[in-house]
């Protein structure tokens, strides 16, 4: 009777995880989605606080200004785009002046017609390309800096490696020999 009491405390107190339950102690890999850094497994963000745990000082601190540029880039993106889209409209009237007006004949002479000039357009036009260019330029250069630096944070999480260690002492499902890897 005491055999079978010992072989059933130790087969229910037993300090190893079932086979089942081996993904919960994998460790995170991270990869960056956007301007941010997630779970590869699941997609999930993480959020800073866990990412203050998991990274080192160095890497998060990185991560911190690697997402300031990220976002400092928004407005230059905005402004690059309202920019582009002020060029296509003065292109438009600039074309459209030029085709439709130079090339109809107007039967009415009552009616006076007073449109905008095609070389009037076509400088705004111009103009608001290189501003577009402007505002292209730092936006461009702050995300893709950013990116690079998001993903140096989690080629360097990913890359190390955690020490082997063997400990005896209590665990979640009793007491015993842990190894840890």
């Amino acid at each position: 009777m005491f055999i079978i009491l010992i072989t059933a405390s130790t087969w229910f107190l037993s300090a190893q995880d079932t086979l089942g339950k081996t993904h919960e102690a994998s460790p995170v890999q991270l990869e960056r989605v956007r301007g941010r850094l997630c779970d590869r497994e699941t997609g999930m963000k993480l959020d800073n606080t866990s990412l203050c745990q998991i990274l080192s000082q160095d890497d998060y601190a990185l991560y911190q200004k690697a997402r300031r540029k990220y976002i400092a880039a928004i407005p230059f993106w905005a402004l690059s785009g309202i920019c582009l889209g002020a060029a296509t409209y003065w292109g438009y009237e600039a074309i459209s002046y030029h085709v439709y007006f130079k090339h109809t004949t107007f039967p009415y002479d009552e009616y006076e017609f007073y449109p905008v000039d095609d070389i009037f357009c076509g400088c705004f036009c111009g103009f608001a390309v290189l501003v577009s260019i402007v505002f292209f330029t730092p936006a461009i250069t702050l995300t893709l800096d950013s990116f690079k630096k998001i993903d140096r944070v989690a080629s360097s999480y990913n890359q190390k490696t955690n020490p082997v260690s063997l400990s005896f002492g209590p665990t979640r499902h009793g007491v015993g020999i842990t190894l840890n890897f």
